[in-house]
This record gives structure tokens, C-alpha cells and sequence, in this order.
């Protein structure tokens, strides 16, 4: 993998960060299209992923950088405005959090927008990992796939199975 795509006047653009944008993208065109379904309007999903962009990426941060103050020490600020360090749960925490808001803000149903949201959560967080494990095992027609808890144990580790 490439780290940096490229940098444009001096500002790099990473891999991951394309990779998290397309994958919030492709999440936006899920939720619009399941909202179309519920009778709700598809644009919504442009606000509610301006809610889950916004505080998931910051509940990613911050929970990587509570959790590595309390494990290491450390400068908070540093932490804070380092380029690495997103964990997941955090994220999760954050867009749950941005998106209940950002509903009653909006007064819509919290409901209906986590019905639209969980296909697009499955596809992202489940289909695509398990999609990478079928391509990457050998495994025999007939044969169940075999699908851990965590996917990725650490950066220091290819796969847990």
C-alpha cells in the first residue's frame, strides 16, 4: 500500500483518508436509498453523515487519545494533533453519539434513521472484511467459513483465525 496518494502543494493526501471518505460516501448512497424505501427524504442522508463524519473521526481521536494518556503517558495536545491514531470503537462511539443528535435536531426519527444506517454499517464493518477472508482462505465447496470476532488482532499480526 501507498501511504500518500500524492501531495498537492506540499499537502499529503493518504490512502486512508481516501479509503474512510469513499466508504462514508458509499454509506451516504445506502442510507439515502433505504430512506427513499421508509418514505423519508433521501437527502437526509447528507446530514446525517455530516454528523457521523464529523463526530465519529473526532470520537475516534479522542477516545485514542484518552486510552494512549492512560496506557503510556504523554502530551494530550500532541496526541490530539498527531496524523495517526483513530481507533474504532471510539469512532463508534462518536457517530452514534453525532447521529442521535443530529436527529433530534432535525426531529426525525432516531428509529427509522438506525434501520436506514444498518445495512450500510453491515456492508462497511462486516461484508467487506469477511468478502477479504473468503478471497484469502482456502476453504472447500460445501465448507463453512470460518469468521472471528476481530479480523485484524493487531498492526503487529496479518490475521487472527
Amino acid at each position: 500500500m501507498y501511504p500518500v496518494l500524492w501531495a498537492p502543494f506540499g499537502f499529503e493526501i493518504s490512502t486512508f483518508g481516501v479509503m474512510m471518505a469513499v466508504g462514508f460516501l458509499v454509506a451516504a448512497w445506502m442510507v439515502g436509498k433505504r430512506l427513499a424505501e421508509q418514505g423519508l427524504d433521501p437527502e437526509l442522508s447528507s446530514t446525517i453523515l455530516v454528523y457521523a463524519v464529523l463526530c465519529g473521526v473526532a470520537g475516534a481521536k479522542l477516545y485514542f487519545v484518552i486510552d494512549t494518556l492512560a496506557r503510556e503517558g504523554g502530551d494530550f495536545w500532541a496526541l490530539l494533533f498527531n496524523r495517526a491514531g483513530l481507533t474504532w470503537f471510539g469512532g463508534l462511539m462518536g457517530a452514534v453519539l453525532g447521529v442521535t443528535i443530529g436527529t433530534r435536531i432535525h426531529k426525525i426519527s432516531t428509529g427509522a434513521v438506525a434501520a436506514a444506517v444498518a445495512p450500510a454499517d453491515v456492508f462497511v464493518n462486516r461484508a467487506v472484511p469477511v468478502a477479504a477472508l473468503c478471497l484469502t482462505s482456502r476453504v472447500e465447496p460445501g465448507e463453512a467459513v470460518p469468521i472471528p470476532n476481530r479480523l485484524f488482532v493487531s498492526s503487529q499480526k496479518k490475521f487472527a483465525l
